[in-house]
């Protein structure tokens, strides 16, 4: 099942850049031939020379993240037929990239991305909360898809900006591309810039964090969600989002760990479950502020409408997730 991916702005686009890198990556290292085609047709395709190209949509006010996406040396390519560009920009205003695009010229890359999957699943879209662009043309992009897909899977990865702020009117921006991503998505993965920080901080010890750091740990989340197992090919599980009003996803991951450190790692998948299972239960992405005493009945403990684990790795097949099979979590 193929998925078609929206990159938009500045941010959309180099998060998606570093999504299909790992992708790829992974793909390079599988041994398993079954896994390889079933997930490699699912965010690529190749053309008649046998040249591969990812499923996905660039678009973005400005030319220059989309022609640097363009450049890249690699294995595979993105489609410069499948992309819309500007040179105005969109000025951190919302309304501005909102009205950047005809739903026309947004209709037709998806009818030909689409008409590019064998057995298409869903669409996508990656793109910030705070800028113009990514909060506005997501916004649009988003109504697009759901007039013309309404039975198509829709998840909307919005990132979501550092507390302190970015641009003077992120909050506007944010509000308005949270509203349109509740009223029209299936699923909103949210990545916040705060805790992927103090991720690269405390946990890979990453002094200087820039953004690429940040998009690697996010997109390593995103990545391992997607290319979960090897006879499993869905998009995301329906049932995470059976209530229309409970929308969003939030990603938990364990370990984190520096890589000076992976030599000197034993970690049990026992105790990387039961850590998760504190993470969920106390709102928190990182050991150093995970609360211990809470138990899932507890009043203060957080509360899910679902929970999804996905466990990669040696003797992955072994898990148990007894720890997540309680329904008061």
């Amino acid at each position: 099942m193929s998925i078609v991916t929206i990159q938009v702005g500045q941010c959309g686009n180099q998060v998606g850049k570093t999504l299909f890198e790992i992708l790829a990556n992974e793909f390079s290292h599988s041994e398993n031939s079954v896994y390889f085609e079933q997930i490699f047709h699912r965010f690529f395709y190749k053309n008649l020379k046998n040249k591969a190209y990812a499923r996905a949509i660039l678009i973005d006010s400005e030319e220059k993240v989309v022609s640097s996406c363009f450049s890249l040396k690699y294995d595979w390519a993105y489609n410069d037929k499948l992309s819309l560009c500007q040179s105005t920009g969109a000025g951190n205003n919302w309304a501005s990239g909102y009205t950047s695009w005809k739903a026309q010229s947004i209709e037709e890359l998806l009818r030909i991305s689409v008409e590019l999957c064998d057995n298409f699943c869903g669409f996508l879209l990656l793109g910030s909360g705070a800028g113009g662009t990514g909060s506005g043309s997501g916004s649009k992009i988003s109504e697009v898809i759901c007039d013309e897909y309404p039975n198509a899977v829709f998840c909307h990865q919005i990132i979501w900006p550092h507390f302190s702020g970015e641009i003077s009117v992120q909050q506007y921006n944010l509000i308005l591309s949270l509203a349109h991503a509740v009223e029209l998505s299936n699923e909103i993965i949210v990545g916040f810039n705060d805790v992927i920080r103090s991720i690269c901080h405390l946990r890979l010890n990453i002094k200087n964090v820039n953004t690429h750091n940040l998009n690697d740990v996010l997109c390593h989340n995103v990545a391992g969600i997607l290319i979960r197992s090897t006879n499993n090919y869905e998009f995301l599980p329906p049932d995470l989002t059976l209530h229309s009003g409970f929308k969003f996803l939030t990603m938990y991951s364990a370990p984190f760990q520096a890589e000076v450190c992976l030599p000197y790692a034993n970690d049990r998948w026992e105790a990387l479950i039961r850590r998760t299972r504190q993470m969920v239960l106390s709102g928190s992405a990182i050991d150093e502020t995970i609360d211990w005493s809470l138990k899932p009945n507890d009043k203060n403990s957080q509360k899910s409408v679902g929970n999804f684990v996905v466990a990669r790795g040696t003797d992955a097949d072994t898990v148990k997730f007894n720890d997540f099979q309680v329904k008061d979590i």
